[in-house]
């Protein structure tokens, strides 16, 4: 009889033991379906990038933090030569608050918060006012995630294109240059019958400056400028008051490269 109990009571702390135990391990697995941890794309680690300085001496650059393949920190800044954040210029900002209805701080902030919140660079919307701080952050992204990709199809050369004259006598040209599948050059413009260069003609800029606030050469370089970033002419946008430019641009680069 005494070994009988013995061995009753031997099984029930068994028994409370093993119970003990699968409500330990159901525990954590609930505590693990509660928090699972989703693994992102990218590569983990500290990836930075940065551009060449603007017209006005400022360069775009940025730090990216990922972990576990997800973005969890972006610093996202301009400097000019000394190394000065554009975001903490109080100068620039009272200028361009005015005028955009922003500051380079609210937009960068922005940028930054929508990579974090989406974790994809190419749905972000463009911060409102900031258009080109918007393009900027999003070709440096790229660079510094590794995402920047030569278009498919793009051979190594010098590439020309060419429509005919207008009503007024102006014919547009470009000229493209192709190393290493990337576009590293663009030469766009219009000329007259004399081979005049539209950009060049300051009676036509002053027309055209009072009327839509842009002169051609101030058009022919934001165009320029925006294949050059973008590398793909289908995300290049118009340029305000320059629409007619915009529309002769985007035929022939896409005549010149065969698009």
């Amino acid at each position: 009889m005494k070994k009988l109990i013995a061995l009753g009571t031997m099984f029930a702390l068994v028994a409370a033991v093993a119970v003990g135990c699968q409500q330990a391990t159901t525990g954590t697995e609930d505590q693990n379906d509660n928090n699972p941890v989703v693994q992102g794309i990218y590569e983990n680690g500290t990836h930075a990038a940065e551009l060449d300085a603007d017209e006005r001496g400022w360069k775009a650059a940025v730090e990216i933090v990922v972990e576990n393949g997800n973005i969890i920190s972006v610093d996202f800044d301009e400097y000019n030569e000394e190394g000065a954040r554009k975001s903490e210029d109080e100068a620039y900002a009272e200028r361009m608050e005015p005028a955009a209805g922003i500051t380079p701080a609210a937009a960068y902030e922005f940028l930054q918060e929508s990579l974090l919140d989406t974790q994809d660079i190419t749905t972000i919307d463009a911060a409102t006012g900031a258009t080109s701080s918007t393009e900027k952050f999003q070709k440096v992204v790229k660079m510094a995630l590794g995402l920047e990709i030569a278009q498919e199809g793009l051979t190594d050369g010098v590439f020309t294109a060419e429509t005919e004259a207008d009503e007024r006598g102006w014919k547009a040209v470009l000229e493209i240059t192709v190393e290493n599948g990337q576009i590293v050059a663009v030469d766009f413009d219009e000329v007259n019958e004399e081979d005049a260069r539209k950009s060049e003609d300051e009676a036509y800029a002053e027309r055209m400056s009072a009327a839509t606030d842009i002169t051609p050469a101030e058009a022919y370089e934001a165009l320029e400028q925006a294949l050059l970033d973008n590398q793909d002419i289908e995300a290049v946008e118009t340029v305000t008051g320059a629409t007619s430019s915009t529309e002769k641009f985007q035929k022939l680069v896409k005549e010149a490269l065969g698009l």
